[in-house]
Formats: C-alpha cells, sequence, structure tokens
C-alpha cells in the first residue's frame, strides 16, 4: 500500500470540509485544498479559499445561523414546532424527514435548504420541501419509494448470503 505524504498546510481528500468558523488567521495558515467535494465557508472568505483550491466539487457560502446537517440526520415535527426563526439549512450527509412534519410546517419553520448529500422526505409532502430547496447537488428521494428500493436490496443481499451459505 502506498502511504500518503503529508505536507503542512494542505488539506486533502476529504469529502466535506466545514471552515464555517474559520479565523483569518486560518486561512492564513492554509497553503492548499486538494480534492474535497464540498467546502462550506464563510462568504467573506471564498475568494480567499478560492485560490488555494485544487479539484473541489462546491464551495457553500456561509452566513451566520445557518444549520449544517451531516451524517444521518433527522428532522420531525417537533423540530420544527421548537424553531423560532425559519431556518436556513445546509445538508452534506443523510438528511430524513419524517412523517409527521407538515406542508405547513415546512413553510413555516424552512426558509431554504442546499443540498449536497441525500434527503428522504415523504410523498405528502415532497412537493412543500422542493419549494424550500434553493441548490440541489445530492439527491432528494420520496420516503415511501426509498423503503421499498431498500426492502429488495437487502432481500437480494439475504439471498447472496444464504447462498454462500449453502457451499
Amino acid at each position: 500500500m502506498g502511504e500518503e505524504k503529508r505536507e503542512e498546510g494542505i488539506v486533502k481528500n476529504t469529502g466535506v470540509l466545514d471552515l464555517k468558523s474559520i479565523t483569518e488567521e486560518e486561512i492564513e495558515r492554509i497553503k492548499g485544498i486538494e480534492n474535497v467535494g464540498v467546502i462550506i465557508v464563510p462568504e467573506k472568505f471564498i475568494g480567499r479559499i478560492s485560490a488555494k483550491m485544487k479539484n473541489v466539487g462546491v464551495v457553500v457560502p456561509y452566513k451566520e445561523g445557518m444549520r449544517l446537517y451531516s451524517g444521518k440526520s433527522t428532522i420531525n415535527a417537533d423540530t420544527l414546532e421548537n424553531v423560532q426563526e425559519p431556518m436556513n439549512i445546509i445538508n452534506t450527509g443523510k438528511l430524513l424527514i419524517e412523517k409527521n412534519v407538515t406542508a405547513e410546517l415546512i413553510n413555516q419553520k424552512i426558509n431554504d435548504i442546499r443540498n449536497y448529500g441525500k434527503i428522504i422526505v415523504p410523498k405528502n409532502i415532497h412537493g412543500a420541501l422542493m419549494s424550500k430547496i434553493s441548490e440541489n447537488h445530492g439527491k432528494i428521494e420520496v420516503l415511501e419509494k426509498y423503503i421499498q428500493e431498500r426492502i429488495k436490496e437487502l432481500q437480494k443481499e439475504i439471498e447472496e448470503l444464504q447462498e454462500m451459505g449453502k457451499e
């Protein structure tokens, strides 16, 4: 196996690089950013970061107060009911919108969604959610269809494992 040579000040080979809290001093220490899927960076630093990039998928301008969902996350009615101000969401992971969320809650509590991952949403609120998407570089799937596809995938995997067990 080859070893990757680490260079001081070079950020390499990562799916999501979260720089939303970066300072001017920290930007100065970055010499380069290579092979990154998504970079989240404050709007005021985009120009300075862009000059250091090589082979980067998307640069997401971050504004104070945006909510970042990364990894596997869930939004339900309780979450939205407890939000004071409408949310601006950046999703870089897998975000599940639960069935108890209504179109009315989405319209009242979500201002904007930028999706760079996967969002799974119930069919009855798909339209309301889509109306909040300002940028989609990921995948948005209907929950009911997603469940059926996953069941088929798992059934196939079980069959393959059972065949392997017979040998």
